[in-house]
């Protein structure tokens, strides 16, 4: 018992994180197949309102992926 409160096995912390919503999946993501259109032998179309979209969308994924790494980050420091 003494060895694992050592290694820090035991305990935990009570800090609740907060849940970040997840963005709207767009068409681009949810209906390829409608979305995304062949053009030629070797690529495909995207209609201009899609595309932006789909960047929105990475954007915001980006930034709730930045704020889980930022409390993780935190909490890891904090444990050490």
């Amino acid at each position: 018992m003494v060895l694992l409160l050592v290694l820090g096995c035991g305990g935990g912390t009570n800090v609740l994180y907060p849940i970040h919503a997840r963005p709207i999946l767009p068409l681009a993501v949810l209906e390829p197949d409608k979305i995304f259109l062949t053009c030629g032998d070797d690529y495909y179309c995207i209609a201009p309102e899609y595309l932006d979209d789909l960047r929105r969308f990475l954007i915001e994924q980006d930034a709730v992926i930045e704020k889980y790494e930022n409390n993780i980050e935190l909490h890891n420091s904090s444990v050490n």
